[in-house]
């Protein structure tokens, strides 16, 4: 760690203080909560510890908690969830647009020393959604 001062963490969404992550329906929170405790317990135990690490560094961070990956999504501009979570996100974000998050924040950092939820813009997201289920 000699000479690094800001450290740019990608984890995942659901952790520590990110539950529940958004107002998703009550049956994607229990199937993601369910996962986050069965199937992806060892991913979400070494996301957590390495949260809590970075946050005890002392260093200054940014912890970016996207909401679903998705390889084959279109970039559409991404929002960054409030602290409240009283806006909704959408459940995909295009691996593009986190990419250019965290590269922006480690270059021209505006978020300093807190975790944030990173997703889709809610709107955007289900236009996209209807596209996809128009064009089958």
């Amino acid at each position: 760690s000699k000479g690094v001062r800001r450290l740019v963490h990608m984890s995942s969404v659901g952790l520590l203080d990110d539950w529940p992550p958004m107002r998703w329906k009550w049956w994607v929170s229990a199937l993601f909560g369910g996962m986050l405790l069965t199937v992806i317990r060892s991913a979400k135990t070494d996301l957590t510890q390495a949260e809590l690490a970075i946050q005890e560094s002392g260093l200054d961070y940014v912890i970016v908690r996207p909401t679903g990956l998705t390889p084959n999504w279109v970039p559409n501009g991404f929002e960054v969830q409030g602290d409240d979570k009283s806006q909704n996100l959408g459940m995909s974000v295009a691996k593009e647009d986190v990419g250019a998050f965290l590269l922006n924040q480690a270059i021209h950092p505006t978020i300093h020393r807190r975790a944030i939820t990173l997703g889709s813009n809610w709107e955007a997201y289900n236009n996209v959604l209807k596209q996809k289920k128009a064009n089958k």
